[in-house]
């Protein structure tokens, strides 16, 4: 089949068709910043670079319109790079920061650097990125708190995803709305058995459930009722943060299964 190479979303979804069986499977591509988070030594080293390649391939086959989709799966790297950098260099621990980082984000490992050591390169992050690190720095400010400085990131960076997914199509705000609620579901359980009363400043706003329909619902005991994903409705059932880890990255996979079904457009990527 011939693909009008004008038509950026149309040719990219062509091209990542043909290269997919080359590609990191829906479950690894999820998984893997979660995993980078969770495991301080690099144990995975190849399939991190073969992601990097897989990152910078459709960086440079989108254009225009199908950037923004592209970024979706590269500004999570990116925020994790943001932490790793910021809490190093607030902490005086930045040496051993290198070894944390992941090479599949948008931004350079050196423009993060620099960003973050002159406030004029911040200029050359992306917005959502340099608002998140103005906020992350306030939010150590006042607290000494790492937590908070990790949601001022998050929050940042579903704000980035979000406006990035209003710009590629249903599908790709489905998509980040499924990747909000399983990261409130975890907040939520997470918290419950540290400090419940603290949950509502580390919850995430653009899911398919709202912050305060989410409250309202523990409250009334009755927090599985609001998910429709089953994955993450059966883990609120369970009460538990080890199965709605991982409910969370089935939810995402559900849904990525059922996009597959279409051969070109913004669901196929």
């Amino acid at each position: 089949m011939k693909c009008d190479k004008t038509d950026p979303l149309l040719y990219l979804s062509a091209r990542v068709g043909v290269l997919s069986a080359a590609l990191p499977s829906w479950e690894e591509f999820i998984r893997r910043p979660e995993r980078e988070e969770a495991a301080p030594e690099r144990q995975d080293a190849l399939p991190l670079r073969e992601d990097a390649q897989t990152g910078a391939l459709l960086e440079s086959l989108a254009r225009g319109a199908g950037r923004p989709i592209v970024d979706l799966f590269r500004f999570p790297f990116d925020c994790h790079n943001a932490k790793v950098l910021l809490k190093g260099a607030l902490t005086g621990q930045g040496a051993a920061a290198r070894e944390l980082l992941s090479p599949c984000g948008s931004v350079p490992e050196e423009t993060m650097r620099e960003a973050l050591r002159e406030e004029s390169g911040a200029k050359a992050l992306p917005a959502w990125l340099r608002l998140g690190i103005a906020e992350a720095r306030h939010a150590w400010t006042e607290s000494r708190s790492p937590q908070l400085l990790d949601a001022a990131l998050d929050r940042a960076l579903y704000r980035g995803m979000s406006e990035s997914a209003l710009y590629s199509g249903s599908a790709a705000q489905e998509y980040v709305r499924v990747r909000i609620d399983g990261v409130n579901l975890q907040t939520m359980l997470r918290m419950q058995e540290h400090a419940p009363d603290a949950v509502e400043e580390l919850l995430l706003e653009g899911g398919t459930v709202c912050v305060a329909r989410l409250l309202e619902a523990r409250a009334g005991g009755a927090l599985a009722a609001v998910f429709t994903a089953a994955p993450l409705r059966a883990a609120a059932e369970q009460h538990s943060v080890l199965q709605a880890g991982e409910a969370a990255a089935a939810a995402l996979a559900q849904f990525a299964r059922r996009c597959s079904a279409y051969a070109f457009g913004p669901e196929a990527l």
